[in-house]
């Protein structure tokens, strides 16, 4: 079954590269106020879930607390290292917000201020490229382990990661594809890091 789930992914992926611009044109023909303030309210509410996931973890003293933790980080450090190392530009005109780049800007603009002398402006690189998203990258990693801890509810998170994903095209600050690779990308980085122990096995095995 979960090699059916990858093959589906890439194909996915292949279709919309293919169809971007026209899946963004059709978005935004839907676009209204109102939607707008509040798909910005659920493309952020990824904070909000993550948070409740963590809490519900620990209450239920499930060990896999720890590795939610260290899959977000790994997931946010390897979003930010692709979108830069692609470098695909964002549709224009969106309605962009510095949330996801905040952190990660400050530490780097004070690390290069330190080393070099002169002020980067690394949120603007953050500003500019959109791919994989890391939205949608952080959701579906989280995805992962509320899937195997919590299986009755499993299309619940699914949702709610693939509204904060819809979000994102909906406010025009990501393609269609940048969100099926971000999403794909921190799904398999979670089920990676479920399943190490298995992984690692297998990686000596080819070795």
């Amino acid at each position: 079954m979960r090699k059916e789930i990858w093959i589906f992914g890439l194909l996915l992926l292949v279709l919309s590269f293919i169809f971007d611009s026209r899946i963004l044109n059709f978005v935004n023909l839907l676009k209204t106020d109102f939607f707008v303030e509040f798909f910005k309210i659920v493309s952020y509410s990824w904070m909000i879930a993550l948070g409740i996931y963590l809490f519900v973890l620990v209450k239920s003293k499930k060990k896999s607390v720890i590795l939610l933790v260290i899959a977000t980080i790994l997931t946010y450090l390897i979003s930010v290292g692709l979108k830069f190392l692609i470098m695909r530009e964002r549709p224009e005109g969106g309605v962009l917000s510095e949330g996801s780049y905040s952190f990660v800007a400050a530490v780097l603009n004070s690390l290069s201020g330190s080393i070099t002398g002169q002020e980067t402006n690394f949120w603007s690189f953050g500003d500019k490229y959109g791919f994989p998203s890391i939205h949608a990258s952080l959701a579906f990693s989280a995805v992962a382990f509320m899937n195997r801890e919590f299986p009755n509810l499993k299309w619940v998170f699914v949702l709610i990661a693939s509204m904060v994903a819809f979000s994102r095209l909906y406010l025009g600050v990501h393609y269609t594809s940048d969100l099926v690779a971000g999403g794909f990308l921190g799904f398999g980085i979670g089920l990676v890091i479920l399943e190490w122990k298995k992984v690692k096995a297998k990686i000596k095995s080819l070795i």
